[in-house]
């Protein structure tokens, strides 16, 4: 997987990068990061799916449909442009489950001529079924499985792009540590695996950056019991009950976290480990993130290979910069990211 993500953005995609910036000029990084990373898709087996264009819209539209704030869900269930969007996504899973499909007759999986998968398609289809025998109930709730599977790598791609964005949003007045975190990305070639561990500065900035705006700012869980439970000091009076939580306030704790809103790299100094549930952009136990080594690998490759072939420098709207509205579970950047980008000069 990293050898092929890898030598994608080395080619395919920083080519496009170099068509699109010529002899440099100003670009909204979150749309540019976008399409960026919806093409990785292509090297997890969706070559024949959308354009990275058509994916990077359709997952913005997508994201649109999700309440606009925590509790506000009057205004989502009357939402004009719900019902659009809703065929919109039936479109899209209707094509993934034509390609999903394919696959699994490609490898013969439950056959005597099974063929190893070589993608993360080909993976899904055999972590989900191993054997589909005959039955076609089976086979089609297989495919469904994987359907919902690529949906949500399809989802969390934007996940990737705000995070980055904010790399860059929370570093415009520390250019002292932006200049650091340049040089070491260009210092580094990344040619195999091993090498995204020298990147150590770059993990402590991706790590600072998550804490302070995490793409999923809170969320829910369901908290059963057979009688009166408690969860922590509070007492709960019913047997069910929905907990909602925020990682957002967890990770700006100023009782677990020295200073939380200055951006500090090197908080992530040494064996530093942050206590069970201070740190959560992944989450944890038996509900974390299973791609969060992938999202890592991608933040890692993506930031050495533009940084080494661009110069990027911050042209926010003093009136209106960037920032992240706190108020939604998933991050939503308001006001544009304006970035002025430059091919470096060999």
């Amino acid at each position: 997987v990293f050898r092929r993500c890898n030598d994608h953005m080395k080619g395919q995609i920083l080519q496009k990068w170099r068509e699109r910036i010529g002899t440099g000029r100003q670009v909204e990084l979150h749309d540019e990061l976008a399409i960026t990373f919806a093409s990785f898709l292509q090297v997890f087996g969706l070559h024949d799916f959308y354009s990275p264009e058509k994916i990077a819209d359709n997952v913005y539209q997508i994201l649109e449909t999700i309440p606009r704030q925590l509790f506000e869900r009057s205004t989502y269930m009357v939402d004009p442009d719900r019902e659009v969007k809703a065929k919109l996504i039936e479109q899209m899973r209707t094509d993934l489950f034509v390609i999903v499909n394919q696959k699994h007759d490609e490898i013969g999986l439950g056959q005597d001529t099974d063929i190893e998968p070589d993608d993360l398609v080909g993976h899904l289809i055999v972590a989900n079924k191993t054997k589909t025998g005959k039955a076609p109930q089976r086979l089609s709730n297989m495919i469904t499985n994987v359907v919902d599977d690529l949906m949500t790598v399809c989802l969390v791609m934007d996940n990737m792009v705000k995070q980055m964005c904010m790399i860059f949003i929370l570093l415009e007045h520390e250019k002292e540590i932006q200049g650091k975190l340049v040089e070491e990305l260009r210092a580094v070639d990344i040619n195999h695996h091993d090498d995204l561990q020298k990147l150590v500065y770059t993990e402590k900035c991706i790590l600072e950056a998550m804490r302070m705006a995490p793409a999923l700012l809170r969320g829910t869980r369901n908290y059963f019991s057979k009688g009166k439970g408690k969860i922590g000091k509070y007492d709960i009076p019913i047997n069910k009950i929905r907990v909602h939580h925020s990682e957002y306030m967890m990770q700006m704790d100023p009782k677990v976290w020295h200073e939380p809103k200055q951006f500090d790299p090197e908080r992530w100094n040494g064996d530093f480990t942050p206590p069970p549930y201070a740190y959560v952009p992944f989450w944890a136990g038996q509900r974390g993130c299973i791609g969060k080594h992938l999202a890592m690998m991608l933040l890692k490759i993506t930031l050495s290979t533009l940084c080494k072939n661009f110069e990027f420098n911050q042209m926010f709207d003093k009136e209106k910069p960037p920032v992240f509205d706190s108020r939604f579970a998933v991050m939503r950047i308001l006001n544009k990211v304006s970035i002025d980008v430059q091919p470096v000069k060999s």
